[in-house]
This record gives structure tokens, sequence and C-alpha cells, in this order.
């Protein structure tokens, strides 16, 4: 048996002409279903050699195929074959980085710099070979592309690869669809005459024509010699990646197939219209007067993201959590929104099939099981399992259009790897696109260095919102704030805040330590004894912990201090899910073609507020007391105002004219 070949890979754009061999243009695909074919290849991890050609361009700016040195060359012959541009090629032997590589997509055929022939194209791998992250199906592929760069704008051109003649075994035709599984897929009435049906299996593999639906990039950073992926997105192919018509399906109707009928602007209107879309007074389509995307929180603890989801501008209409000791200060906090008291399963039972339809569903389940820090078994691990598995029913019964997902990125390591890619298959079974990644959650507005792994997912018939642009920085070289830090949040904790009890607080004497607060805090975890006020005299109150985690001043909590402290380190940094969550408001509203609602000048209402004289100067008494005691600790003072607090008011209009 030849020995595994090390696949070189050059960069360049998107095949534009993408050819069936033996038949028409080719067209895009889509999801998957159930039914295993055939074993499981066997994974090997060979290095890819990566082949910049970012440099290399045409006048028109455009990438080249060949590399300097290299001879375009009319054709290929292997096995009595002629191997062209635009065939696809089954191939033997061949890894791309953990991925093997069985089948090409000729872009160009060359002589190399040291005289051989090779073909140089797209790598697709069957849906078997992709790790358990793809339903295996009979002849469905995966294309595979590979971008690289110093950072992820940089990165515009994938990865070609290059195949020498002696791992050519032949052409197969190929049907690139964005059409759900089964449609296109090979019958297996056409191979009727092939015996029985485990024969007739064979055939179909060895024979069969391919299906593509899917691909897979992975984008790698690259720091010298070093490349390290940083991002990972499984999608189904676009429309517009398909090149003949035949193979499109309307992706309107494929929504329409997942989740019925959808409002575009938000499915939540204080005035219950349901048309698709609204004409506002200039001609556009205007969303509605409040009108707003709605969120199912599952797992939602205390609220930390539908808090965050809120200041965003969404509705959150739903909630499950099974810790009585959340209940509380949930529901105060969420009057409006329908919680369930009681685990996933418990909602399952009470839900049945009927679907408790919603726009954004966001998954929190516990991560304790993935940490780093857990490295013995526990009581409750069997059922922290169990609620990661339940991401798959959740998704049935609220037939989302986007989804928010948040882990320890301890799940992205090797040893809980099972679990990672069972959950990345149980959005690719139902048709989901995904793109995962580990966030420095600084980066989104959080003062605590913190690393989360985020997951965004789009359901069938919607496009796959990329990740938002990261909002601070530890400098200001890319124009963004600078990050949030612990003198920053505490300056903006005062006396008279709710929770903010500072005669409760344990205090220090002899007083610990002082540390600089111009730094980010470390991970606001569920007991974090460690960390104090900085100049080391004492605790830091409940309020100034729920700072750190992101959580504004109007957000209450119920319970003992050690359950409320627990409720703030369970939770997802609202502030950060506040970034996140209004890039997804706006994505929503884009790929809706509607416009955010624009009052008219009738109905704008001056509203002035005014704090008492006696709170304004309590407030401004106690920044006064904070700013000596700071200066002990560090010699800059957090005066810098933050997004952390922001105090929504709802102002309702009532006409009645």
């Amino acid at each position: 048996m030849r020995k595994a070949q090390k696949a070189q890979v050059s960069r360049q754009t998107w095949p534009t002409d993408v050819r069936r061999w033996g038949g028409p243009k080719v067209r895009e695909a889509s999801v998957a279903s159930s039914c295993t074919l055939l074993g499981d290849e066997n994974d090997e991890i060979i290095e890819t050699d990566l082949i910049d050609l970012t440099s290399d361009q045409s006048d028109d700016g455009n990438h080249q195929i060949l590399l300097e040195g290299e001879v375009a060359v009319s054709h290929l012959e292997v096995q009595n074959e002629s191997i062209h541009i635009g065939d696809c090629i089954q191939v033997a032997d061949t890894m791309l980085g953990k991925y093997k590589v069985n089948f090409v997509l000729v872009k160009a055929i060359l002589r190399n710099n040291r005289g051989q022939k090779v073909a140089r194209g797209t790598a697709f791998a069957r849906t078997r070979c992709m790790h358990g992250k793809l339903p295996k199906k009979l002849n469905e592929l995966c294309m595979i592309l590979h971008f690289s760069g110093p950072s992820l704008r940089a990165q515009e051109t994938p990865a070609f690869i290059d195949i020498p003649p002696h791992s050519i075994d032949g052409k197969r035709a190929l049907i690139m669809t964005n059409a759900l599984y089964p449609l296109h897929n090979p019958k297996q009435s056409t191979f009727l005459g092939f015996g029985d049906q485990a024969t007739r299996m064979i055939a179909i593999e060895e024979h069969g024509t391919l299906v593509c639906r899917w691909k897979l990039e992975l984008h790698l950073l690259s720091t010298g010699r070093e490349s390290k992926v940083c991002e990972e997105v499984f999608s189904r192919l676009l429309p517009q990646e398909i090149s003949e018509r035949m193979y499109g399906a309307d992706e309107t109707e494929i929504r329409k197939a997942w989740r019925g009928e959808t409002l575009r602007g938000g499915s939540w209107s204080p005035h219950h219209r349901r048309q698709s879309a609204v004409q506002s007074h200039t001609g556009e389509n205007q969303r509605c007067r409040g009108q707003q995307y709605t969120l199912f929180d599952s797992f939602s603890c205390a609220g930390g993201v539908s808090r965050g989801a809120s200041l965003a501008g969404f509705r959150v209409q739903y909630a499950v959590d099974k810790s009585p000791d959340v209940w509380e200060t949930y529901q105060s906090n969420f009057p409006g929104c329908s919680l369930h008291r009681g685990s996933v399963d418990d909602f399952f039972r009470t839900v049945g099939t009927r679907q408790t339809k919603v726009d954004v569903l966001h998954l929190s389940p516990p991560c304790q099981p993935f940490s780093p820090a857990h490295t013995h078994a526990a009581a409750h691990d069997d059922e922290n399992m169990f609620a990661l598995m339940s991401c798959f029913s959740l998704l049935r019964i609220t037939r989302p259009r986007i989804v928010t997902l948040e882990q320890t990125f301890g799940i992205s390591h090797e040893r809980h790897g099972e679990y990672l890619r069972t959950l990345i298959n149980d959005f690719t079974s139902l048709g989901f696109s995904l793109r995962w990644k580990i966030v420095r959650l600084a980066t989104w507005g959080s003062a605590q260095d913190r690393k989360r792994l985020v997951l965004v997912a789009s359901a069938p018939g919607e496009r796959l919102p990329p990740f938002p642009d990261p909002s601070h920085s530890d400098d200001d070289s890319q124009g963004l704030k600078p990050f949030n830090t612990i003198a920053k949040v505490l300056s903006q904790v005062v006396v008279g805040d709710d929770h903010h009890d500072l005669r409760g607080v344990r205090h220090h004497d002899p007083p610990k330590a002082p540390y600089p607060a111009d730094r980010l805090s470390g991970t606001i975890t569920t007991s974090p004894s460690g960390l104090y006020f900085p100049d080391g005299t004492r605790d830091l109150t409940v309020r100034e912990y729920a700072a750190l985690q992101g959580f504004p001043k109007h957000h209450t909590f119920f319970g003992t201090r050690t359950s409320i402290l627990r409720q703030i380190g369970n939770a997802f940094p609202p502030n950060t899910v506040r970034h996140l969550y209004k890039h997804i408001e706006s994505w929503l509203i884009e790929q809706d073609g509607m416009t955010a609602y624009r009052p008219r000048d009738d109905e704008v209402v001056d509203v002035e507020i005014e704090r008492p004289r006696h709170i304004q100067e309590q407030r401004r008494q106690s920044r006064n007391d904070f700013t000596p005691r700071y200066e002990q600790a560090t010699a800059v003072i957090g005066a810098d105002t933050i997004d952390l607090d922001v105090e929504m008011i709802e102002t309702t209009i009532i006409d009645l004219t």
C-alpha cells in the first residue's frame, strides 16, 4: 500500500467555474439526515505545506493559480484518462492536516519548479472522514478550505492542494448543491444489476455520483513559521456558489420548511402585527415601533445572557434553569419572561412535541466537566453531560434562526474532543451552519482576562453571521477602546448602590498587599476568594463582583452572599453578550432587508430626568471617598466611563388621538 503523502497547498480564490465531469456545470448542497454507510476512515495527522500566493497578482488584482517558474499544461494523462481543469479526481493516500482527502476539484494542471506534472485544486473529503462532525452519508462530500495569514482580516483566499499523477485514481462525477439531503444523492435503483444490497452499496461508493453540500473553513493565524487554527466553520454551500441552476434550491423555502413563516424584523411586536414586512412612511421596509427579535435563554442561571441580550435590544421570551437559587433573581429581573423552573429534561416533558419558536436560542450548558480545572469526577458530571447532549432537542423545539453557545475553552482540548464533535454533529445533522472559536472576552468589553469557546450557528435557509469585530484592545493601535480595567469598573460603584454593603464585607487589619488596578481582573469564579479591593483593606462587595462580571447596576440579586456570588460567577458576562448580540441584531435586520424604526416628528417626546439633589450629593461624596484610598494602590484612577452601566429607560408613548 502506498504511503500517505504530504499534501502541498497553494492559496487562491474560490473556484468560479466549477464543472461536473461528463456533464454541465456544478452546483451546491445542504444538510444531512440518518443512515451510516461503510466504515470510518482511519484518521492520520500529517503536516501541510502552504504556498502563499497573496503577492502573486494579475493586473486586475486577482490572485494567480501558478507560482513563479511554474508552467501551465493542457491536461494530464493518468490510467488512459485525460485530466482537465474542472474535472473531479479521486485521490489516494493524501492528508490535509488531520483530514483525509478523497477527491480534488482540479483548478490548474501545471509543471512545477521541479519539472513534475501535478493537478492543483480544491480538496474534498467524504463526510464520514470528518471526525464525526458531519452525518456520515454515502457519496456525500465536504469541501475543505484552509485560510492562513497574520490576521483574520487578511485571509481572503483559501489554499489549493497539489496532487501528483501516481495518487490519482480516476475521475468522478460531482454535483455541488445547496439543497438539503437527500436531494440529488445517487439512488440505489441506478445500480440494481450489481447483486445484493451490500454489493450495490460498494458500487455506488466506487462509481456513483458524488454530492457536496458542505464546506469546512479552517482559519489559521500564522506567526513566523507556526500556524494555529483560531476559527473553524462548517457551512452549507450558498446559492451564489452554485453554477448550475438545476442543483440550486430556494433558501427561503428551506427556511420555511425548518420553522414555518418568519416575521422579518423580529417575532415580537407590541402591536402584534403579523405582516412579513412593514412599509414605512419613507417607503422603506421599516421595523414596527417596539418590534424585537426574541430569545430563548437555556441554562439561564441569574440572567447574564438575558441581560446582555436585552441591553442589545432583544425580547427575552423564554428561559429555563434547574437551580432554585436563581429563580427569584431571574424572575425579578425579567418579569415578562416565561421561566421554566426545572431541568431541561423536565422542560421537554412539559412541552412535549409542541414548538416554542423564537428568533434566537442561547445555550449555556454546565461547563464544569470540561473545565481545565476539573481534574477528577464529580457527583453531577453525568447530569451535566446530559445537559450538553440536550442541545439537539432544544434546537428542534425552539426552531431558531440563530443560535449562540458559550462553553469553557477546555471542551476544545483533545481529551474532551468527542463531546465537542458530537455537539457539532447535533447542529449539522439538522442543516445548521456554524462557526466557533476561543474568544478573549476582554476584546469584547469584559474587565476579566478570560477565555471562552463561543459558537454561532444559523438555521437552514439562514446566512451564517461572522463573529463581531473586537471593541477593545490593550493598545490604541487599532483605534479600539482600551481594555476595561479593575480601576474603571470599581470607580463606577458608589455608596448607595444596591448590594454595595461596605460594612458587611470583611476588612483586613493589617491590610493585604495592595496591587495596581489599571489591569484586567482574573476570571470571576463562583467562589472568588483571591480577589480583594486594590488597596488591600477589604474584600469586594457583591456589587463590585457583579460589576467586574459585567452586570449593570439595575440587575438585582436574591439569596445569601454565597449563593449570589455563585450566580455571578456562573454568568456569561452581560457586557460581552451585549457586544455579540448587538452584532447579531444588526445582522438579522440586514438579512431581513429592514431598517430600524424611526418615529415620526409627532411621536417624539422630550424626557428630562434629574436625580434628587441628595442622591447626586451622595454619589459625588462616595467618589471623593474612593479616590484617596485608591491612589494608595495605583496611580491610575479609573475615572473613565464604561459601557458597562447602561441604564435603559423605556418610554411608552400612548396615542390618545
